[in-house]
């Protein structure tokens, strides 16, 4: 485990224990899940156990206990069974675990039931259980018959949603390569999309150029939508063919050490937008524009919504598309018919990161912007068939334009400032594949 890591998630456990008092915090590790008979999709940890210990695998439990004068971090997890390895790999176990992360004492996860037992009682519990755990009903079972309370409004997990928020240095890092990642993704989607005749196949361009980086999973199924399929906001089916005429709105993002990143472009199969095509682009790409230039920590989330909307606003009554005055238009929200969703939303351990208390609907978060922050920016524009007041021209038309962007003490950050969205930049990649 890098240091810098360590170091994060000891300050991490550290502000947990203020937080908890004498209380006690049991934190359940990810499960496998299942896809179909005999066979189980790719493990991912469950993230806020990831945030505060770092370890990897699963069937394991951490408990933070605010009581104890030694012990206050405690993990268990599988012992190392050597007939379970040949057929289900490898195990940390319990010395290995205890050597390379960051807590007081590790024992084996068959020890839980002792150890919780003496615990337990009088106390107060703050947990969210995972379902599907495997030692879940048993830490419940223990719960119940110790007499212990469980916070219904658990502080401890309010704490942990608000440092999440926040990102240190070396969380930053993992985020930039993950961006980093993502764009040789989408300028291989770019290159290769005149060559390719379905989406699964730009996928497959789009993946493999992620694992050839180093990137062995994605944060999310990525969105790979041709034609009319570009105005569903989350079709992932990705499985048809494309025409010459047709755009690309590929939305996807890279994982990496378990964060996320998370880019959306939209080009041309042809090397070269319509007329229709470039004039929504344009709308949309000014939109994006005007907001990344108004971040600042006096904003809001809420606020940069509204000044994107309203650039989004005038360009859409230019060409006919919205009719009536842009105040009005705006306090009616008349334009969320092209532009359903909201505009942000923070990244992190999950592509749609955690939220503190105080959000308001559609992502969009209602406090200020602060140094350390991550969110994405992504207007769009969706004209779907039945949009009859739409001029014909300019249906079944799907453009979204997404960058990650850090906000610093000092400055503002377009961490996928290099794929390219200006709308000769994008053909010229495209033409030149």
């Amino acid at each position: 485990m890098d240091k810098r890591q360590k170091q994060d998630i000891k300050r991490r456990q550290r502000r947990l224990l203020k937080v908890l008092g004498d209380d006690l915090f049991i934190q359940f590790s990810g499960v496998s899940k299942s896809r179909c008979r005999n066979q189980h999709y790719s493990f991912r940890q469950e993230s806020n156990f990831a945030y505060l210990c770092g370890f990897p695998q699963q069937d394991s439990v951490l408990v933070i206990d605010g009581a104890e004068s030694k012990d206050n971090i405690t993990l268990f997890v599988k012992e190392k069974i050597r007939i379970e390895e040949v057929w289900q790999g490898f195990a940390i176990g319990v010395k290995a675990a205890g050597e390379q992360f960051p807590v007081d004492k590790v024992y084996s996860i068959t020890q839980l039931e002792s150890v919780l037992k003496r615990r337990l009682r009088g106390r107060t519990v703050h947990t969210e259980m995972v379902h599907g755990h495997p030692r879940q009903k048993l830490v419940e079972r223990l719960i119940n018959d110790s007499d212990a309370e469980i916070a219904v409004e658990s502080v401890v997990l309010d704490e942990i949603d608000t440092m999440r928020v926040i990102k240190s240095a070396w969380e930053i890092d993992q985020i930039k390569k993950a961006v980093k990642i993502t764009i040789a993704g989408h300028l291989a989607c770019m290159r290769s999309v005149r060559g390719c005749r379905h989406e699964y196949e730009l996928q497959a361009e789009y993946e493999y150029a992620c694992m050839r980086a180093g990137a062995q999973h994605q944060a999310f199924l990525p969105i790979v939508a041709t034609g009319i399929r570009t105005t569903c906001q989350h079709y992932v089916e990705n499985s048809e063919a494309y025409s010459k005429g047709d755009l690309v709105l590929l939305d996807s993002g890279a994982e990496w050490n378990l964060y996320s990143a998370d880019l959306t472009r939209t080009f041309p199969v042809s090397g070269k937008f319509s007329s229709q095509q470039r004039d929504a682009y344009q709308v949309v790409l000014a939109s994006q524009k005007a907001a990344i230039k108004a971040v600042s920590t006096k904003m809001t989330l809420a606020d940069l919504h509204q000044v994107a909307a309203k650039v989004y606003v005038m360009g859409l009554k230019e060409l006919g598309i919205l009719h009536g005055s842009v105040d009005e238009i705006l306090e009616k929200k008349a334009y969320t018919e092209f532009w359903p969703g909201g505009l942000s939303h923070p990244i992190g351990l999950s592509t749609h990161d955690v939220h503190p208390k105080g959000i308001g609907s559609g992502g969009v978060v209602d406090r200020k912007i602060k140094p350390g922050m991550l969110f994405t920016v992504e207007p769009g524009f969706y004209s779907q068939d039945f949009n009859h007041q739409v001029p014909e021209p300019f249906r079944q038309i799907g453009i979204r334009i997404e960058d990650d962007i850090l906000v610093t003490k000092d400055k503002v950050i377009n961490l996928s400032k290099s794929l390219p969205k200006e709308i000769e930049a994008v053909e010229a990649v495209v033409m030149g594949g």
